[in-house]
C-alpha cells in the first residue's frame, strides 16, 4: 500500500551499487531510502567500530530529514 507521504521504492531509479566514491552514501541512498519507509527496525551492534559508524550515519539521516521536514 503506497502512503501519500511516502513513495515506494520501485518509484525511484536506484543504482546497483553504491559507495562513498560514487556518491555521499547518506544523501545518495540513506535519505531517499528512508523516505520511502514506514516504519524502521533497527537492530543492536555488538562490534565498536560498527556500532561507532552507526551512530554517525543515523546522526547524518537525523539531520537531512530534520532539514527536509
Amino acid at each position: 500500500m503506497d502512503h501519500p507521504s511516502h513513495p515506494l521504492l520501485t518509484a525511484r531509479d536506484w543504482l546497483t551499487k553504491y559507495s562513498p566514491e560514487q556518491c555521499d552514501l547518506v544523501s545518495g541512498f540513506y535519505v531517499p531510502a528512508l523516505e520511502c519507509a514506514v516504519r524502521y527496525d533497527r537492530s543492536t551492534g555488538y562490534l565498536t567500530q560498527y556500532t561507532d559508524t552507526m551512530d554517525f550515519l543515523r546522526g547524518r539521516i537525523a539531520e537531512a530529514l530534520g532539514a527536509r521536514a
